[in-house]
C-alpha cells in the first residue's frame, strides 16, 4: 500500500499491472518484511497484490475477471493473465487530495513499523513525509487506535544500561548529555511490544536501525 501511495504521489494514478510492481514491491518486502525462506524476492509481491483489501483496490485479469481471493496466489498466473489492479473509485477520489496521501502513509508507518525505519521505508517508496502540500476539499479527520507510549520508558532503559550502548559499548556525551543514544524496543511497539525495561535495549542510532531492520522481524 505504501508503494502504491508513493506511485500515486509521483503522478502515476492509473491502473498498475502485477508485472510493474513485482520487482519494487518484492524488494520492499524482502528488505523490511519477514525473512524469505526461498530467497527469491519477486514472487513475494503476489500475495499483497491479490490480498489487499478489495475496499481499496480492484485487481483483475486481462479478460476483466476478478483475481481470486482464495488459495495461494500464483505469480505465474498473474503474469500470464496480465493482471492489473486499480484503486476503487471512492479511494481514488480521496487520494486526489495530496495531503491525505501523506497522512495515510504516516498512519500506515506508525501503526505497522517503528519510527526508526519510517523515513527509510518512505524514501524507498518514493514518499516525502515532510513535503509541504496543500489541502483542498475540506478537512478530513484521521482517527487512529495507536497505542500511547509510556512516559519514562526511554530514561529507564538508558539508566539501566548506564548510558552505554548494549552492542558497541560506545558512551559518547557532550558534557553530561549522551549523544546518539536511543532506547529501542526488542519487540516493536507497533506490534504489541510493551514499554517495559525487559523489552528495551540501549543502542546507538546506527545499531538501532540495524536492529529494527533485522532483529525483531522473526518475532512478528
Amino acid at each position: 500500500m505504501l508503494w502504491l501511495l508513493g506511485r500515486h504521489r509521483g503522478g502515476a494514478s492509473g491502473p498498475v499491472s502485477y508485472a510493474e510492481l513485482e520487482e519494487p514491491v518484492g524488494r520492499l518486502i524482502e528488505e523490511f518484511g519477514p525473512p524469505s525462506r526461498s530467497g527469491r524476492y519477486p514472487g513475494r509481491a503476489a500475495w499483497p497484490f491479490s490480498r489487499l483489501e478489495r475496499e481499496l483496490r480492484d485487481p483483475r485479469r486481462a479478460d476483466g475477471t476478478p483475481v481470486p481471493t482464495t488459495g495461494q496466489p500464483s505469480r505465474r498466473l498473474l503474469l500470464d493473465r496480465h493482471a492489473v489492479g486499480t484503486f476503487t473509485s471512492p479511494i481514488q477520489a480521496l487520494l486526489d487530495d495530496p495531503r491525505l496521501v501523506v497522512e495515510a502513509a504516516r498512519l500506515l508507518l506508525d501503526l505497522h513499523f517503528t519510527p526508526v525505519l519510517s523515513p527509510l521505508i518512505a524514501s524507498a517508496c518514493g514518499l516525502d513525509l515532510d513535503e509541504p502540500v496543500p489541502r483542498y476539499g475540506g478537512e478530513i479527520e484521521v482517527v487512529t487506535t495507536r497505542r500511547p507510549r509510556r512516559a519514562g520508558f526511554a530514561e529507564e532503559v538508558l539508566r539501566a544500561y548506564s548510558y552505554a550502548r548494549a552492542f558497541c559499548g560506545y558512551a559518547g556525551a557532550v558534557g553530561r548529555n549522551p549523544v546518539g543514544l536511543e532506547a529501542a524496543h526488542v519487540k516493536w511497539h507497533s506490534q504489541g511490544g510493551e514499554d517495559e525495561l525487559v523489552n528495551g535495549l540501549a543502542l546507538c542510532s546506527l545499531h538501532h536501525v540495524l536492529f529494527d531492520v533485522r532483529g525483531p522481524r522473526a518475532q512478528r
